[in-house]
């Protein structure tokens, strides 16, 4: 997922200028497919690992936060929003979590 990123923050570092706003919706494009993809690839719970709570699920959470629709998000990737909600719960990552994406 992350190497995305930087195709939709900089599209100009992979495209002629003629070609930057293409390669930014293609990047936007490719980010959601791969989002999609580990929504597929979950189990259906709260947490990343079949064993619960950890770093993954802290990570899926913020990553998800960036460069999309909460719409969009709410309706493709329902697990991970579980997951976006559940770390949002836990006391000690609520406030961080709210700090750094007020917004969802």
């Amino acid at each position: 997922l992350y190497p995305v990123v930087e195709a939709m923050d900089h599209p100009e570092r992979f495209a002629p200028a003629d070609a930057v706003d293409a390669a930014r919706s293609m990047a936007q494009q490719r980010w959601q497919e791969r989002w999609k993809l580990v929504e597929a690839n979950l189990a259906s719970r709260q947490s990343v690992l079949a064993s619960g709570f950890s770093a993954a699920d802290i990570y899926v959470a913020a990553l998800s936060r960036w460069d999309m629709e909460p719409s969009w998000r709410e309706e493709h990737l329902p697990r991970i929003e579980a997951i976006a909600t559940a770390v949002k719960a836990r006391p000690a990552l609520g406030p961080v979590f709210e700090r750094h994406f007020p917004n969802g």
